[in-house]
This record gives structure tokens, C-alpha cells and sequence, in this order.
């Protein structure tokens, strides 16, 4: 909303129209940018893991299927929660955390 008075100077013309169209951009900018930040805010960048399980390191996503970690972070995945055993490492009885995490540190000079 801007008034000018007849005759107007063409080069004030110029200028306010310059001015609206950077305020016009200047404010799609913004609406870009709040959008992008909802979706960051809101985890819409990748899917969420549920699960990691300790012992293989697969990672189980929200639906309750299984991955490999590789796979998992390729397609942008997140861990999200803790740990949680896989089914394979349950049925083969290895659940629990790796003795190699559980162990003293061996003393290399031994």
C-alpha cells in the first residue's frame, strides 16, 4: 500500500517497486525456511528407529522390522530410543550386552 502523487518521478517509481518485490521475496524466504524447520522439528527428514539391538547392532524401526545399521542410516534413518535385542540374537540365545563390553580391559603386557 504506498501512494504517489501525479506526476510521479520514474525513478521513485522504480525504487518502491524494487522495495515491494524484495519484501515479496524476503517473505517467501521465510515461509521456506519455517517450513524446513517444521519438518527438522517434527523428524521429517527420515524414518525413526524404535530399537538397536547391543549384540548385532541391527536396528528395528517403528513397524518392528529389522535392519541393517548401513542400510538404516543410507536411507537417513535416526536412532531414537534404546536398546532392544533382535529376534535372531533372542532365538540363538545371545541377548544382553557383548561379553567384549561387559569384560575388564585385558592388560596388553600380560
Amino acid at each position: 500500500d504506498d501512494y504517489l502523487v501525479k506526476p510521479c518521478d520514474q525513478g521513485e517509481l522504480m525504487a518502491r517497486v524494487r522495495a515491494g518485490l524484495r519484501i515479496v521475496s524476503l517473505s517467501q524466504d521465510l515461509h521456506r525456511s519455517a517450513s524446513e524447520m517444521r519438518h527438522i522439528v517434527t523428524g521429517a527428514l527420515g524414518p525413526k528407529a524404535a530399537g538397536l539391538c547391543p549384540r548385532c547392532r541391527r536396528v528395528r524401526d517403528e513397524q518392528g522390522q529389522w535392519y541393517d545399521p548401513a542400510e538404516w542410516l543410507r536411507e537417513g534413518g535416526v536412532i531414537t530410543q534404546a536398546l532392544d535385542t533382535c529376534p535372531a540374537c533372542l532365538q540363538s540365545g545371545r541377548f544382553g550386552l557383548p561379553t567384549e563390553i561387559l569384560s575388564p580391559p585385558r592388560d596388553r603386557a600380560a
